[in-house]
């Protein structure tokens, strides 16, 4: 039903600060369906398999399926992969926000970077799709909040930044990535990867309307529109729009699996402090919704009391809580 020109790899050395970009292959795109998909073939054929995940030859790839973009339901998602630092093996982490959007809006599917930079690095990608390798030793030591600050002091707000923090940079095994500010790839890993390739983040430009040539437009439109209806009626959709992400934290400490200390503890009393219903209460002042998404369960909240009154911030996802 989606029929997508221009589905891009982009191909980048650190070592070596070589960029190509060809066009993904028809077959990869029949066989492995979505960003995880052709991410996974990629990993594979890197060999990575046979080195370590702080080897040169393993690859971060940052990966978008075929309906970014499109208006589909969550239809904002990228998919990160390498080698794990964490196990060893097979590691992937997925993440919504922009940055996805921004991708496919200069027709690039898979981002693929491996090699090591000498220096601290990015990667910025203008809103022609052209790609560029700068230096980023100022923006090393900052964590992934301040980063994006200070990116947008340099190339201005019309940008989105998939980026690391200090954690990253210091080789923590289990470092984040924060992908459009407010939101997290959190998991195997994949922040470590970046750290120990000296890349501090991606920065893509801004451009609108993304365009995207369909098959059959209206079959979309009816889909999406069925997808929605089913997504309102769904129980856990309502809870989230209600609660919040949030929620999830009462679940996990409950069940005793909420990871405290770095998974040394699966409760803690002190989290009930922040458990959706007295936070809510409390702190926020608007909810917030994905593109292409009904749940809402995003949050702006601020401290109105206390030592540090008038701090504002966002919560997109329960991986910020362990930035």
């Amino acid at each position: 039903m989606i029929q997508v020109k221009d589905n891009n790899i982009l191909w980048v050395n650190l070592t070596t600060g070589k960029i190509t970009k060809e066009e993904v292959p028809a077959l990869f795109r029949k066989k492995f369906i979505g960003g995880n998909g052709i991410n996974l073939k990629l990993l594979f054929d890197s060999g990575a398999m046979f080195e370590s995940p702080f080897s040169e030859k393993n690859p971060f790839i940052v990966g978008v399926g075929p309906a970014v973009g499109t208006g589909l339901l969550a239809g904002n998602k990228c998919t990160l992969t390498s080698k794990s630092t964490i196990t060893g093996l097979y590691g992937d982490s997925s993440s919504g926000g922009d940055f996805a959007l921004n991708m496919k809006a200069v027709h690039i599917d898979h981002i693929y970077v491996d090699g090591k930079s000498e220096k601290p690095c990015i990667l910025y990608i203008d809103k022609n799709g052209n790609p560029e390798i700068r230096d980023a030793s100022e923006a090393w030591g900052k964590n992934a909040v301040e980063v994006v600050d200070y990116f947008e002091s340099l190339y201005g707000n019309k940008i989105e930044v998939l980026s690391i923090g200090r954690a990253g940079e210091s080789l923590v095994r289990f470092a984040s990535v924060t992908v459009s500010r407010w939101h997290a790839a959190g998991r195997t890993g994949m922040g470590c990867v970046m750290g120990s390739k000296k890349i501090k983040a991606i920065v893509i430009e801004t451009k609108r309307p993304i365009e995207i040539n369909y098959y059959d437009k209206n079959k979309i439109r009816k889909l999406n529109k069925r997808w929605f209806a089913i997504a309102k009626k769904s129980f856990m959709t309502k809870n989230e729009n209600v609660e919040g992400s949030l929620f999830l934290i009462k679940k996990y400490n409950d069940l005793n699996c909420l990871p405290v200390r770095n998974c040394q503890k699966g409760y803690e009393e002190k989290a009930k402090a922040i458990y959706s219903a007295p936070f809510n209460l409390k702190y926020v002042t608007k909810k917030i919704a994905c593109y292409s998404c009904i749940a809402k369960c995003g949050r702006e909240f601020e401290i109105k009391e206390g030592p540090f009154k008038g701090e504002k911030e966002k919560i997109l996802t329960m991986e910020q809580l362990y930035l």
